[in-house]
């Protein structure tokens, strides 16, 4: 609703996170329009973690 002018169109947003179940740190995060799943977002958030875990840093 829009009292001046012409409505503007809302576009959404959606960040999807990476949370360490034991420490409850975020470990990786993402933002994704609202046509993105989440299964869509997973790959992206692991790759970080995944680079990570392979080289040997723990958090």
């Amino acid at each position: 609703m829009c009292k001046h002018g012409k409505e503007k169109r809302h576009v959404w947003r959606m960040l999807h996170l990476a949370v360490d179940d034991q420490t409850h740190e975020m470990s990786a995060a993402e933002v994704s329009l609202e046509n993105v799943v989440d299964n869509e977002a997973l790959l992206t958030l692991l790759s970080p973690l995944t680079a990570n875990y392979a080289s040997g840093i723990n958090r």
